[in-house]
């Protein structure tokens, strides 16, 4: 009943149970790269890659249709609002390090030929699209 009220509505991403997994995950593992090692097989991780592609996609879809375009580079998805430039954001799991990329992250920079690769966390892409495309237009300006 309490998940079915308005008023606790500020709450409900704090209710993100896959997130909440690989926390704990991360909490009880030192070892647990939260898949920038590659293994997406944890409960929390499994359709991961999936959604990440989907809220890719829909960043394009939505905002820039036609101009854009999302990528998918193994796991991971990047994508960007103008193909002619050489910006891209990389969809990315909220515990994901960008100071220490590991391999997967590396690759997929390098894959992309990437000028400064934003974050865009599926997190905020999942609950704050319009946000996050504002967040990125204004980084990239700079």
């Amino acid at each position: 009943m309490c998940l079915q009220r308005y008023g606790n509505q500020a709450y409900h991403g704090l209710l993100d149970w896959r997130l909440g997994l690989s926390f704990l995950e991360a909490m009880n593992d030192p070892s647990f790269a939260c898949g920038l090692d590659g293994n997406f097989s944890t409960p929390s991780l499994e359709d991961w890659p999936e959604n990440a592609e989907r809220y890719g996609r829909d960043m394009v879809e939505r905002f820039n249709r036609g101009k854009g375009e999302w990528k998918k580079i193994g796991p991971v998805t990047a994508f960007r609002f103008d193909a002619k430039q050489r910006r891209w954001a990389i969809v990315a799991h909220p515990l994901w390090d960008f100071e220490n990329p590991g391999t997967l992250l590396r690759d997929v920079i390098k894959d992309l030929k990437a000028v400064n690769p934003l974050r865009a966390s599926t997190f905020d892409l999942a609950r704050r699209p319009v946000t996050v495309r504002e967040r990125l237009i204004n980084e990239w300006k700079q």
